[in-house]
């Protein structure tokens, strides 16, 4: 039986998996792991204590540093944030209805450099020419 989504433990934030499990095996600190990515400390403190999502920005520079791709932390960033939306109800949205296609033939004007149009432009004499 699938369990409610209230029942399932979250996937981690970037952030988590940073602080817990990367930082510890390289021994950075902050102050050298903001200096590896080239930001701020602020910025790194705000992305370890988890208010703040991996950017696309932050996420090429995380890739490059840790060898991973900027595609691992949007993956991880993106899987957090889905299970985050979908554990908030949403409003009642109704699905649009694809309009019936016009019923009949579709008339279209002449184009100006039609067979048609050159024989009324050159005139019934030149019309072989």
């Amino acid at each position: 039986m699938l369990k409610d989504i209230h029942e399932i433990d979250p996937p981690p934030h970037p952030g988590e998996i940073l602080r817990e499990d990367l930082m510890p095996t390289y021994d950075l600190s902050q102050r050298q792991l903001a200096d590896a990515l080239g930001i701020s400390r602020g910025a790194v403190r705000s992305f370890l204590s988890e208010s703040r999502p991996v950017s696309i920005d932050l996420a090429q520079r995380l890739g490059l540093v840790f060898g991973q791709g900027p595609q691992y932390w949007l993956g991880l960033q993106m899987q957090h944030d889905l299970w985050i939306a979908r554990s908030r109800p949403l409003p009642k949205i109704k699905p649009l209805v694809r309009p019936q296609r016009r019923q009949g033939p579709i008339r279209q004007k002449p184009h100006p450099l039609s067979a048609t149009s050159m024989h009324d432009a050159r005139g019934p004499e030149n019309a072989s020419i």
